[in-house]
C-alpha cells in the first residue's frame, strides 16, 4: 500500500479553515497582486472603425459622383430641351417657308400664264395693227434715189410719178393719185428722201409697179433711171411697195438669208414677204422672224 507524504506546516499558502476566510486578509491582496489581468482585444473594434470610415469614405464618394452625374444630367437634359425647341422652331420655319413656297410657286404659275395671255394678246393687237398698216400702205409705192430739186413742189412730185408711168407705158393720171410726198430723214438731211406715191385704187399701183419689174427685166442694160423722169443725170431709180416697218426689216432678212443659205428669190407682194429656193419650188411667205429657222437647210 502505498503512503502519501503529508504536506508540510507552514507551505500551505490556503490553509484549511474551518469557516469562510477572509477574503480582505492581506495574504489574499498579495495572492492577487501577483495574479495578471488579461487585457480586452481591441483589434475588432478599430477593424470596426476602419470599416465604418471606409464606407462613409464610399458613400461621400459616391454622392459626390451622384451628385456630379445628376448635374451633367441636368446639363444635358438643358442642352435637349434647347436642341429639341430649336428643332420645333426649324420645323415650324421650314413648313412656314415651305406654305410660302408653294404660294410663291402658285403665283409664279399664275403669273406666267397671265404673260402668256397678255402675250398672245399683244401679238395679236399687233398683227391687227400690221394689217390695218399694211392695208394703209396697200396703194403706195416707195420710189428711192430720185435726186432732190430746189424748191420742189409736189406738182413736181406728181410729174416725176407720171414720167415714170409713161417710161414703162403705162399712162397715170394725176386725178389717180391721192397724195404724193418726200420722206426727209432727219439724221441725213443731206440724202435723197425716198418719194411715196400713194394711188386712188390698189388696182393702179399693181399695174405700174408690174410693169415696172417688167421693164427692168427687159432692159437690164438700161434700168430705170433719173433720165427715165426727166432729170439730169442716169442715177438708179428704185421702185417697191410701200412697206410697213414689220414688213421692211423682215425683206431686209428675208434678202440676207437668201444669199446665206442658197434661196435665189426674194420679194414683196401686197405688203407680204415671200421667198424661194428656186424655179418651180413654192414660195414660203415670211410672217416672222422664226420663219426663217424653219427654212434653214437640215444639217446632215
Amino acid at each position: 500500500m502505498m503512503k502519501r507524504t503529508p504536506p508540510r506546516p507552514g507551505n500551505d499558502p490556503f490553509p484549511p479553515h474551518s469557516s469562510e476566510p477572509d477574503l480582505t486578509s492581506p495574504m489574499l491582496d498579495q495572492t492577487l497582486d501577483r495574479i495578471t489581468l488579461r487585457q480586452k482585444r481591441k483589434h475588432d473594434s478599430e477593424q470596426t472603425l476602419e470599416i465604418k470610415s471606409l464606407r462613409e469614405d464610399i458613400m461621400s464618394s459616391l454622392e459626390t459622383l451622384s451628385k456630379e452625374q445628376n448635374e451633367k444630367f441636368s446639363i444635358m437634359q438643358c442642352n435637349l430641351d434647347q436642341i429639341k425647341a430649336q428643332n420645333i422652331e426649324l420645323k415650324n420655319t421650314v413648313e412656314f417657308l415651305s406654305g410660302k413656297y408653294d404660294d410663291v410657286m402658285i403665283k409664279l404659275t399664275l403669273l406666267e400664264n397671265e404673260k402668256r395671255s397678255t402675250l398672245q394678246y399683244i401679238g395679236s393687237l399687233e398683227e391687227k395693227i400690221e394689217n390695218m398698216e399694211r392695208n394703209a400702205k396697200s396703194s403706195c409705192l416707195e420710189i428711192r434715189n430720185v435726186p432732190k430739186t430746189p424748191n420742189e413742189s409736189k406738182e413736181v412730185l406728181i410729174d416725176i410719178v407720171r414720167n415714170l408711168g409713161t417710161a414703162v407705158n403705162t399712162e397715170i393720171q394725176a386725178c389717180e393719185l391721192r397724195d404724193v410726198y418726200r420722206l426727209t430723214s432727219s439724221s441725213k438731211p443731206q440724202t435723197n428722201g425716198s418719194i411715196t406715191a400713194e394711188f386712188t385704187t390698189t388696182m393702179t399701183k399693181d399695174k405700174l409697179l408690174t410693169n415696172i419689174k417688167k421693164y427692168n427685166r427687159d432692159n437690164k442694160t438700161n434700168r430705170l433711171n433719173s433720165s427715165h423722169v426727166k432729170m439730169a443725170g442716169n442715177s438708179p431709180i428704185y421702185i417697191s411697195e410701200s412697206l410697213t416697218t414689220k414688213a421692211k426689216k423682215l425683206f431686209y432678212l428675208a434678202r440676207e438669208f437668201t444669199k446665206q443659205n442658197g434661196y435665189a428669190y426674194h420679194w414683196t407682194s401686197h405688203g407680204k414677204v415671200f421667198v424661194k429656193k428656186e424655179e418651180g419650188a413654192p414660195a414660203r411667205r415670211i410672217s416672222q422672224e422664226s420663219d426663217f429657222e424653219r427654212l434653214k437647210p437640215q444639217e446632215k
